[in-house]
């Protein structure tokens, strides 16, 4: 682990002296991506596909810039028709050309000195990633590595979507979705597919990924080519586009699937659109991507709970009246480089008499969590394992607890005008410390002649 941590580092360090260093997180991934794929011969299986990740090999070994990029394209449309990825890894040739060669996109001219892209060969070359291809043990921990690294240096990177959701998220959202292996799961609007990789873990189940930028999707796909999972389906799309009427209506170009996460850029308004705002738009599509009895969970900032004008209200009702709303989840932490705090909707095909609503940042939090508990409720924290085992099971069971989460029946929501906000239905524990009125008043004068005198002074 630390050999390879040394390995990643050693990469950026090379990779800032070059004159891409602005997607240098993109960079790293593509250029370990192909050293791993080479050594493993990724979807190779006839002589002819083996000899084309034999010469490739030799490259690496011969640290050759030299041969230029014309010895990748085989390999990357091999795995492009395994795969069946629609050319889309082949595409990232262009990028490739310039990482590992130093060419511009005309492919004849050295953008940077021929010095920068040895030292680049050679380190790939160091190490062995031959990997067991049932395991992919290798490709597993590179890929957690680089999606830390990525999280890491993800300010200098301009795209259009996400790079990644946060690690806690998805480690919540993967026990409340529990998914199986005969289930399909749908990630979209979450950036390269780390919370995927989170969320699936090893199961070996049907994965759609949609996302807007072509570059952040081909990544997911060597992400997901190093965990070792074969039967993924990566669509370029922009779900903000579509017009709905009606939500019940609204019917994506995917096929139904089991399980739904959605992350979606945090703040985007989308014009022309009757339901304007990201999370509202992503909370519809999640509930129209779902089969009978299949559960979604979706991250919305506060204000999607109760505020958003009269069309996010209607739908809000209609989400609690129609059953399918199961849970709404506040959480002590917050959006990547952002003060807003982030909440879970999760929703479910099937009735839902009650919906369970749980405020991780109440005071009465410090009553359930043990570890950590200043911190816990101060927006931002980072949750440990045990506090994320703990928040799962409490969603999961439909457990009440005093100060913390509480079942709600449709009378109530109603009667508060479909809020969703939990803090409405979960009161706040205040400790009755039999504090007398007289004790109360002397506080007080106290507190005054301290600032009388203060004043003076």
């Amino acid at each position: 682990m630390t050999e390879m941590k040394n390995y990643i580092k050693g990469l950026y360090n090379i990779l800032r002296d070059t004159f891409f260093a602005k997607n240098i997180g993109f960079s790293v991934i593509r250029l370990i991506f192909i050293k791993y794929a080479s050594d493993n011969c990724l979807g190779a299986y006839t002589r002819e596909e083996m000899q084309e990740y034999i010469r490739v090999q030799r490259m690496f070994a011969a640290r050759d810039v030299g041969a230029g990029p014309n010895g990748l394209i085989p390999v990357l449309s091999i795995m492009d028709r395994h795969y069946k990825l629609d050319n889309l890894i082949h595409k990232s040739i262009n990028e490739y050309a310039k990482e590992l060669f130093g060419l511009d996109d005309s492919w004849n001219k050295k953008n940077t000195s021929e010095k920068n892209f040895v030292e680049i060969m050679s380190l790939l070359s160091s190490m062995d990633f031959s990997d067991d291809l049932n395991t992919h043990e290798k490709g597993k921990i590179l890929a957690d590595l680089l999606i830390d690294n990525l999280q890491y240096h993800g300010e200098n990177a301009r795209l259009a979507s996400p790079f990644y959701s946060r690690k806690e998220i998805g480690e919540i959202a993967s026990g409340i979705l529990n998914v199986q292996n005969d289930e399909t799961f749908l990630d979209f609007c979450s950036g390269i597919g780390s919370t995927t990789i989170t969320i699936v873990g090893d199961k070996k189940c049907k994965i759609y990924n949609t996302d807007i930028n072509e570059e952040s999707l081909s990544v997911a796909a060597m992400l997901y080519m190093m965990c070792g999972y074969e039967e993924f389906i990566l669509e370029l799309k922009d779900r903000f586009a579509a017009f709905p009427e009606e939500w019940t209506n609204y019917e994506p170009s995917i096929e139904k699937v089991d399980k739904v996460f959605v992350d979606p850029p945090l703040g985007l308004r989308v014009k022309n659109h009757p339901l304007r705002e990201s999370s509202v738009i992503s909370m519809c599509d999640a509930l129209s991507s779902l089969k009978e009895n299949g559960i979604a969970v979706v991250c919305v900032p506060s204000i999607a709970l109760s505020g958003m004008g009269s069309m996010a209200q209607m739908l809000r009702e209609k989400f609690a009246t129609s059953g399918y709303l199961q849970s709404v989840i506040s959480l002590p932490i917050t959006w990547t480089r952002s003060t807003v705090s982030i909440n879970l909707i999760v929703f479910s095909k099937k009735a839902n008499e009650r919906v369970l609503f749980a405020n991780f940042c109440s005071a009465g939090v410090k009553k359930v969590f043990e570890n950590n508990l200043r911190s816990l409720v101060k927006i931002g924290t980072i949750l440990t394992e045990e506090d994320i085992h703990r928040v799962v099971e409490i969603i999961n069971n439909n457990f009440e607890i005093e100060g913390v989460s509480r079942l709600v029946g449709l009378n109530e929501i109603t009667t508060n005008s479909f809020d969703l906000t939990p803090n409405r239905y979960v009161v706040d524990i205040i400790e009755d410390e039999n504090i007398t009125l007289k004790e109360i008043d002397d506080e007080l004068a106290s507190l005054y002649t301290k600032l009388i005198n203060t004043s003076i002074q």
